[in-house]
């Protein structure tokens, strides 16, 4: 389009500015970008004929024309055309296309990630505040930048447009919103393009065909945790960043960008902006919801399938369904959110709005060691979880603890041993008079011991145990003293 805009200027069908000769003096070609457009989306300042025998003379025309030409801080050139920009826009290989700044004092520095109208606040603790008085924003923001560069206790810095003053500091502080301030890292992470097995080639009339009649496509792995429209903020301490110039939106960019992620060391998260380009992280930082972002882990965690729907048992002669317990403490619509450090993770594949599916998942957490609370997704899919977390509202959610808490005395399972081979959590002497309140001082004992969801009782002994294991009956024939005594402290026996 740009390059129609052009040939019709040149034709004298659209208004067209003088041309501008070509600059032959006061002329640096070292900040030019060959082969580069600064793609702004048809939104040039102007687009003007410029004279010049060679790439070189009419990079140099171009660059005056942009110097003469209020706002303009860029440009790109084709042919005898200069397109004048305020900004750098996309960068884009194009043969033919060449692009710089209006001067290459500002080269020296990237002032992409600047915030405009932030200011870092310190609260007054800045290193240095320096005199910086420029004839445009853009090179008091280079200054600003080359100047924290320079100073090693220095990672931001803000610019005070009413003072003409850089302040450099040791971190970004508190940002706010003040008019006339801007703000930015002592370096900004810059998008270095992607390795490709095939180098990227100038357009060509003819496009070349693929060298095989069917390409094997790399396989996509699991991006089923990546979280839309949110982004990781980490305060610019990104690892690195890759131009990946792909559809975010779709599950090949995610698990490239993923893919980077797990090959790159210390990369732990990912997040991935509009434009394509991938962020590794070695944390999540900040959560903050933006449109256009995806963020996640490097992998997704894996999810396992449910043990046997059947638990395999002592044969009885009429098999007896198992009993749902307590779900009344579940928490509908909430996340338990631990960072993705979830034990373990089983899709059940049940419907989460019933009690027999929350209770299936609840089961599986009193089943597993060290498992404290549980998370089932909307698809069924069971997470278990040492804490809970931090709790997060998400439609489809349910969460809840390992066991409903109860205060009263469950009724125990007389004669029944709950046999884990002696992975008790503790064996503790309990007092009573009677073997009932023997029973029901070992059930409070356990509800104070951090992961005891099960109870066993001897005559003598109380044992404390995080899971049920097998059962087992204990009673010899005609003695009832040495009988024991098992329940879980949920009461679900009642």
């Amino acid at each position: 389009m740009k390059f129609i805009l052009a040939t019709l200027a040149l034709a004298g069908l659209v208004a067209a500015d003088p041309v501008v000769p070509a600059a032959m003096t006061d002329c640096s070609n070292d900040c030019v970008e060959f082969g580069t457009d600064y793609w702004i989306d048809y939104a040039d300042l102007a687009a003007i004929p410029v004279e010049g025998e060679s790439e070189e003379e009419v990079a140099c025309a171009c660059q005056e024309a942009c110097a003469e030409f209020a706002g303009c801080l860029y440009w790109s050139s084709y042919q005898n055309t200069c397109y004048l920009k305020d900004q750098v826009g996309e960068k884009q290989q194009k043969a033919g296309v060449n692009s710089g700044p209006v001067d290459c004092v500002i080269e020296g520095c990237d002032a992409e990630c600047v915030e405009v109208d932030v200011d870092y606040n310190v609260n007054f603790q800045d290193i240095e505040d320096i005199p910086a008085s420029f004839d445009s924003y853009e090179e008091a923001i280079c200054f600003c930048q080359m100047a924290c560069a320079d100073n090693t206790e220095c990672n931001a810095y803000t610019w005070a447009e009413s003072s003409e003053t850089c302040y450099l500091k040791a971190d970004a502080g508190v940002s706010e919103a003040i008019d006339g301030k801007y703000s930015g890292p002592k370096m900004c992470t810059n998008p270095t393009e992607a390795p490709t097995s095939t180098p990227t080639e100038a357009p060509t009339s003819t496009p070349t065909e693929a060298p095989t009649s069917t390409p094997t496509e790399a396989p996509i792995g699991d991006v089923s945790c990546v979280e839309i429209g949110i982004d990781y903020n980490v305060n610019f301490n990104d690892i690195a960043s890759y131009d990946l110039a792909c559809d975010v939106t779709t599950a090949e960019c995610q698990w490239e960008c993923m893919t980077m992620c797990q090959e790159t060391e210390g990369c732990g998260f990912f997040t991935l902006n509009a434009e394509g380009v991938c962020y590794l992280k070695e944390t999540d930082g900040v959560s903050e919801a933006i449109d256009g972002k995806v963020s996640g882990p490097a992998l997704c965690p894996e999810i396992t399938e449910a043990p046997t729907s059947t638990p395999t048992d002592t044969p009885t002669s009429t098999p007896t369904e198992a009993p749902i317990g307590d779900v009344s403490c579940v928490e509908i619509g909430i996340d338990y959110n631990v960072n993705f450090n979830d034990i373990a993770s089983y899709d059940l594949a049940c419907d989460v709005t019933t009690a027999e599916c929350q209770w299936e998942c609840m089961t599986m957490c009193q089943e597993t060691e060290g498992c404290g609370f549980f998370t089932l997704n909307a698809e069924g899919v069971c997470y278990l979880k040492a804490t809970d977390g931090v709790s997060e509202a998400i439609d489809g959610k349910v969460s809840g603890p390992a066991l409903c808490p109860v205060e009263e005395c469950c009724s125990m399972e007389e004669g029944v041993d709950y046999d884990i081979g002696g992975q008790d959590l503790a064996a503790i002497v309990v007092e009573g008079e009677t073997r009932e309140e023997m029973d029901c001082a070992c059930q409070e004992a356990c509800r104070d011991f951090d992961g005891c969801s099960f109870v066993t009782t001897s005559e003598t002994t109380c044992y404390l145990k995080a899971t049920m294991g097998e059962r087992v009956f204990s009673q010899s024939e005609g003695d009832f003293l040495s009988a024991k005594n098992s329940a879980p402290v949920n009461c679900l026996y009642e």
